[in-house]
């Protein structure tokens, strides 16, 4: 079994969370994509920061969608795998219930996350975390405005 102690101490708090999607790094990387009402993933692949800036102010003025960064594991320096950011406001869409091939450490460090495993829901709490082993069904709520990041343990993809 995994622990906590295997990812990196972070601090996504909302404001950074805002500072990360809104910086040169996140266009650069093309780390950004926002889950629509049918849970399929956009990515937003704008060739230019400002242009890239002006997607993302009007993806914060949505209510109806979430927002998703990867590669965050390249900025924290996180070489166990990978990490993705969910930014989701309450009753926001997400994927449906879905597996993973890898073990999960879902952390949340903003609000609370109501999550679906195995077809218990499950609320955690900003600071907490939850373990989902690999092949485990799993689906967000988002009953709740949050920040989760999501740690993929020797995930190589």
């Amino acid at each position: 079994m995994y622990g906590v102690n295997m990812i990196p101490n972070v601090n996504m708090s909302l404001s950074n969370f805002y500072d990360l999607l809104r910086s040169q790094e996140a266009q650069s990387m093309s780390m950004t994509s926002y889950i629509d009402q049918d849970g399929l993933q956009h990515f937003i692949n704008e060739n230019d920061y400002v242009s890239y800036l002006g997607v993302v102010d009007n993806l914060l003025l949505r209510n109806d969608i979430t927002i998703k960064m990867e590669k965050y594991e390249k900025l924290c320096d996180y070489t166990n795998g990978t990490c993705h950011i969910f930014y989701a406001r309450a009753d926001s869409p997400s994927f449906g219930t879905h597996t993973d091939p890898v073990d999960l450490i879902l952390q949340v460090t903003y609000g609370s996350k109501t999550l679906e495993i195995n077809g218990t829901p499950i609320t955690a709490h900003s600071g907490h975390s939850l373990f989902v082993p690999a092949n485990t069904p799993h689906r967000a709520l988002n009953t709740d405005e949050s920040v989760m990041l999501s740690w993929g343990l020797h995930d190589d993809t």
